[in-house]
């Protein structure tokens, strides 16, 4: 089914915001005004003997079966001045709530004007700036990461490796509260070692827990709260580094 002219590639810039109106698991946006085409879509009102009709200024199109992989990049137009980092939300115009380091690859499953809605897992779906993604080749596997060693470096940098780069969101504690948690999306858990790479009296434990078949949470208990944090990727390795708050 489609409605209206095309409306253009799923992932990056169209050039045209879309109008509010219900998420589906299509692309959309306004089309220009002009002449009806026989598939436009249509709005008619029937009162007694009289009619109205308008057009609807809609472009409407459903996706391929096949998966579309896209890559965050918050810095399409090589300037170097972004952060790195895509942010996400729970829908088109909420409030952030995840923040994706550049390099991560996840499944689009639909556009609404200049938002990207997109699978982290099962049960979990985000709604990024379209022109932060850019599409892998058709082909391309959904594959699901393994989470196999994680390693902590005092004053350096944490390291999770290997597997490819996945959604991921840190969960700050309450403030004072003394534990950081990180969550994996599309990944699966086979931490047979967690190294602690030496004696830091800021990290006292770290832990790890497959809270669904493909959500994997790691926390950190540390002796103090946190400052800060900062994620990115170095390949297919996740680099998560925290700061301890100052104390006063």
């Amino acid at each position: 089914m489609a409605v209206g002219e095309n409306p253009g590639p799923l992932a990056g810039r169209t050039g045209a915001a879309c109008r509010p109106c219900r998420p589906t698991d299509v692309t959309a946006s306004p089309a220009p005004s002009a002449s009806p085409s026989a598939s436009s879509a249509t709005v008619e009102a029937i009162i007694g003997p009289d009619t109205a009709r308008a057009t609807w200024n809609l472009r409407l199109a459903l996706l391929d079966s096949t998966p579309v992989i896209v890559e965050f990049n918050d810095d399409t137009a090589h300037k170097g001045d972004t952060d790195s980092l895509t942010i996400g939300r729970t829908r088109p115009g909420a409030t952030y709530h995840w923040f994706m380091p550049t390099g991560t690859r996840t499944v689009a499953t639909g556009r609404l004007g200049e938002d990207l809605r997109v699978r982290l897992s099962k049960g979990t779906e985000a709604w990024v700036p379209a022109a932060d993604a850019l599409q892998l080749p058709t082909g391309t596997p959904a594959l699901r990461a393994t989470v196999s060693s994680v390693t902590a470096h005092s004053l350096h940098r944490p390291a999770l490796a290997p597997g490819p780069p996945i959604a991921t969101h840190p969960l700050p504690g309450r403030r004072g509260e003394k534990q950081l948690t990180l969550r994996l999306y599309n990944s699966l858990g086979d931490l047979d070692w967690m190294r602690y790479g030496g004696t830091d009296p800021y990290l006292k434990r770290m832990s790890w827990e497959q809270e669904s078949n493909d959500e994997v949470t790691i926390r950190l208990d540390l002796a103090g709260p946190v400052w800060g944090y900062r994620t990115r990727w170095s390949g297919n390795d996740l680099i998560f580094g925290a700061a301890a708050a100052a104390h006063r």
